[in-house]
Formats: C-alpha cells, structure tokens, sequence
C-alpha cells in the first residue's frame, strides 16, 4: 500500500478520461461495486492501496483546466490528460501550496 510514505496527494480531473476521476483518486464507485465481473477486483486494490493508511496524511485535489479550444483531443479527455504533465502553472501552486509534501 502507500503507507510508506508521509503525504500522499492524488491529483485528479473529470476533464480527464484517460485517467477514470475515480481511479486516481482511488475511490470506489457505484459501477465498480455493481459489476459482478471485474467490480471485486477493483475494490480490492483500492483497499489494498489504502490499507493501514492513516487517513491525515490523504489528500485528494481536484483539477479543473480552463479548456477554451474544442477539437478531438477535449472530446476524448486528451487534453486534460496531457496538462498534468505540462502545466506549468499547476506544478508551481502543487510545489508552493503544498510545501509538507516535500519535507
């Protein structure tokens, strides 16, 4: 699990579709407990992940990009995928706003 480590921030976007919101930010969903097929699976890794976690040290930031521009890399969830790795902006508020993370 994560429990080796003192600060864990799961950054996530509903913007983004490459990522399911959910996964990242290791949540349980509805359609994962109501799928009989792949749903157990799925709950037992987020429960692995999260086991023994001591839950103030869990933080889930939510992101949403200011996306002017319509084209098929929005439409498929590209864009906001591809902005957690570019964003310049969004790496300087992460380094400055949450400076516990990095002590």
């Amino acid at each position: 699990g994560l429990t080796w480590f003192k600060h864990v921030a799961l950054i996530s976007s509903f913007q983004d579709s490459y990522a399911p919101y959910e996964s990242a930010r290791i949540e349980i969903c509805k359609n994962a407990a109501n799928d009989p097929s792949r749903g157990s699976a799925y709950i037992e890794m987020a429960r692995n992940l999260l086991h023994d976690m001591e839950l103030q040290v869990l933080y889930r930031i939510d992101v949403n990009f200011k996306i002017k521009t319509k084209n098929l890399d929005n439409f498929i969830g590209r864009t906001a995928h591809i902005r957690f790795l570019e964003d310049q902006s969004l790496m300087q508020m992460i380094l400055t706003r949450y400076t516990d993370f990095f002590r």
